[in-house]
């Protein structure tokens, strides 16, 4: 191929780059390099280092490396990395290094060893920042952490909640068929209760797996407190003291109860962590009423406050900048996911609600949380309302049963039986469409599981309402889902597992006399 003619420009650019120091390429070059004498002493050090670390070429010549820039627990770390760059042919260390204001930095360092006449004289180290790159490449193992997690806890939550719905089922029908004055049913309603304890723990653990829909709803905050009491002296332990004062004619406020809930958890776990030698955590809701350019800056009108305060060790200004930022943490590697925090100010936003902080070094913290008083009388009555199991409600309709879990499907087919319903039952929606073909009179309702091997509930519910375009469709699962365009129609209702016997007749109920 014919060469095209150098220029006499490019000929003379080409001279004056070979003739040129090396210093030239060194100051030139985006990596920090750093020239070293092999007692450890800096001889060079190019712009790009001075500028990462935050010191001037001229303060680092002549130091020790390792006194100015290697934090204390890797200085024989530091020093083993020398001695196999001087031995080359080089070496690669991933680590962390210290800026010259105190903080730490992640780093890539590759060492070689400079040789003149046959003698190793040096080391040549090339230092790249990649403390930005390791914060996104945690955040993303920590997001890929999150979702396993998520999928992990649905799992268990689907087959956890299976089993609540069969005991409270049962218990529902024991408790009954017993007297008020019968010791078997107070032993009755203990395993009943502790069944829903148990529910509300599935509920907590969907949200912190995010796989849980916010429901708000009218809430008395002293009464959530009051329900978390005993948890809490249990989670932070007997070392600190816990003092609840909380006002039970503050009023109500709209919020989903299990967010709110694993707020209140979240605060008085760091507050407990804070406090390592123990402490007092204080826990109070009171009412306050914010006129214009009031000093806290929120908007007008009537608040529910939520105050969490500790006696621990505090916070300075940097850190209670960044504490409501996801994946920001002041525990050590492994102790803490950094989402505590900023899910609590996620569930305090979602409900129009705001947040402030006070805290200083050895001074404790207090969190305030500031929800908008709801005002609503009518509201307020139907929250008080919903509180009551509701009446059992009978009928004499056909129901299409389909549940793939056997304890599950006999536990809610009795229930039914025992509202006077009669019942079809299905392992599984090849069977049920079967029973739908085979049954020759009508079939009111369909209530199906959603998330069944083989056919799921929607798919099933699409495929009956082709031959029964009249039935009424029930979905329930563990999951928390709400899956299907069905569901956009009047006749059809979501029912989340667990299940109370009383509750799943009314809904039946209240769905067959529905108007479609």
């Amino acid at each position: 191929m014919h060469q095209r003619p150098e220029s006499e420009f490019l000929r003379e650019t080409r001279s004056q780059l070979q003739a040129a120091s090396p210093d030239l390429f060194i100051d030139a070059a985006a990596q920090g390099i750093v020239i070293l004498h092999v007692d450890g002493t800096v001889l060079r050090a190019n712009p790009a280092f001075a500028q990462i670390f935050g010191y001037t070429a001229e303060e680092l010549a002549g130091r020790y490396l390792d006194e100015l820039i290697v934090p204390a627990e890797k200085i024989a770390e530091s020093r083993e990395f020398r001695k196999a760059a001087l031995r080359g042919p080089h070496a690669t260390i991933s680590t962390q290094r210290r800026h010259r204001k105190g903080g730490l930095l992640e780093v890539s360092i590759s060492g070689a060893p400079i040789i003149a006449e046959g003698s190793t004289i040096g080391s040549i180290l090339l230092y790249r920042d990649v403390t930005d790159q390791r914060t996104l490449e945690h955040q993303v193992l920590e997001s890929q952490k999150m979702e396993a997690i998520g999928r992990l806890v649905g799992t268990v939550s689907h087959d956890f909640n299976n089993l609540l719905t069969a005991i409270m089922v049962y218990c529902g029908l024991v408790k009954e068929n017993l007297s008020h004055g019968d010791p078997a049913r107070q032993h009755a309603e203990e395993i009943f209760a502790a069944a829903e304890q148990g529910s509300e723990l599935v509920r907590q653990l969907l949200s912190i797996a995010r796989q849980k829909q916010l429901e708000p709803t009218l809430v008395s905050i002293a009464d959530v407190i009051a329900d978390l009491g005993d948890m809490l002296q249990r989670l932070i332990g007997e070392d600190i003291v816990m003092e609840i004062a909380t006002d039970t004619e503050s009023g109500l406020v709209e919020v989903d109860r299990s967010q709110l809930q694993q707020a209140v958890l979240n605060l008085a776990l760091n507050a407990r962590d804070a406090m390592p030698t123990g402490g007092h955590l204080t826990i109070r809701s009171t009412t306050f009423q914010y006129g214009e350019n009031n000093e806290h800056h929120l908007p007008a009108g009537d608040y529910v406050v939520l105050s969490i305060e500790d006696t621990g060790v505090g916070m300075d200004p940097a850190t209670r900048a960044h504490i409501f930022e996801p994946f920001f943490s002041t525990k050590p590697q492994g102790k803490g996911t950094g989402l505590g925090l900023a899910s609590v100010h996620a569930i305090v936003s979602q409900a129009g609600g705001h947040i402030r902080v006070t805290s200083a070094l050895g001074h404790g913290s207090s969190f305030h949380l500031y929800f908008p008083r709801a005002t609503s009388v009518t509201r307020k009555q139907e929250f008080v309302g919903i509180q009551h199991e509701p009446l059992h409600v009978s009928g004499n309709e056909t129901v299409l049963l389909v549940e793939d879990q056997d304890r599950v499907r006999a536990g809610i087919a009795e229930a039914l039986r025992h509202g006077g319903y009669k019942v079809l039952a299905a392992r599984h929606g090849e069977e049920a469409l079967r029973l739908s073909h085979e049954h020759a009179d009508d079939i009111h309702l369909l209530l199906t599981d959603m998330v069944m091997p083989g056919l799921g509930g929607d798919q099933l519910a699409e495929q009956i309402l082709h031959s029964r375009p009249e039935i009424k469709i029930m979905f329930m699962s563990g999951y928390n889902l709400r899956p299907s365009r069905l569901l956009l129609q009047g006749s059809t209702v979501f029912a989340e597992k667990p299940l109370k016997s009383a509750v799943l007749l009314r809904s039946v109920r209240e769905l067959l006399d529905r108007v479609a």
